[in-house]
């Protein structure tokens, strides 16, 4: 039986964006995520002049601080 526990990914993806945005390693982030968990990472890459891409795959009730934080939104729909 496959083990599908998720814990600590949003902690390790932030690690992972702020690390990248730390060193200039990306100029550009791309989250696809209705997750506000990301936040921190999303305002930490924007403070380090990393531009943000939201991509809320056409989902209407993205919240609000995602998008606050977000330099671009993009919808993609999902079937």
């Amino acid at each position: 039986m496959p083990d599908l526990k998720q814990k600590r990914v949003d902690m390790e993806i932030g690690l992972d964006v702020d690390w990248l945005s730390s060193k200039g390693i990306v100029e550009r982030l791309i989250l696809v995520t209705a997750d506000s968990d990301l936040v921190p990472t999303m305002q930490f890459a924007r403070r380090e002049g990393i531009k943000v891409v939201l991509v809320n795959m056409g989902h209407r009730l993205t919240k609000h601080d995602l998008l606050v934080h977000a330099d671009e939104v993009r919808s993609v729909p999902y079937p």
